[in-house]
């Protein structure tokens, strides 16, 4: 079954060891979601569902135990795209997508510059449900640039944002 409302897409940023055709490396990625909620207030708790299948950003964020939820808008919509398209395995999508990587406040994460909100968050749970897995994150830091700023929502294959 099929979500058909419109859902704000988020860009997950992580980073960490690899091993990349035999060879260690520190490395990064971003991943595209449209399921992420607020989970706790008390502790601040964020709660993001990343496809099972992404082997690669799933590895970075289970060593490194943290990432950052980015909330884009709707200029940025090719971006996301291209970052829910590709594996981060074997590219570097912050060149790729010419989106600016920025380090975080509190945690060893890439941020991205261009995001109107972030949310740092420290890996606290990681199960798997169905063909998901949920990340729950303790928010360890958050900013907020532009609150009016039109952010990006996915619908289906789609992208869309709110009205002036």
């Amino acid at each position: 079954m099929a979500i058909h409302d419109p859902r704000q897409l988020v860009l997950i940023t992580c980073r960490g060891k690899a091993v990349v055709l035999g060879k260690a490396r520190d490395a990064q990625d971003i991943i595209a979601t449209s399921w992420h909620s607020p989970a706790s207030q008390d502790p601040a708790l964020y709660a993001v569902f990343v496809s099972n299948k992404l082997d690669f950003a799933l590895n970075l964020l289970r060593h490194s135990r943290v990432f950052c939820v980015n909330f884009i808008v709707y200029e940025l919509r090719a971006q996301a795209a291209f970052c829910a398209r590709h594996a981060g395995e074997h590219i570097d999508k912050f060149k790729e997508t010419e989106l600016t990587g920025a380090e975080c406040e509190k945690i060893d994460c890439p941020r991205i510059a261009e995001a109107v909100a972030h949310i740092e968050c420290e890996l606290q749970e990681d199960r798997t449900i169905g063909d998901h897995v949920l990340l729950v994150g303790k928010v360890v830091a958050s900013e907020m640039k532009d609150a009016r700023a039109k952010r990006l929502f996915q619908l289906g294959d789609a992208f869309t944002t709110t009205k002036d």
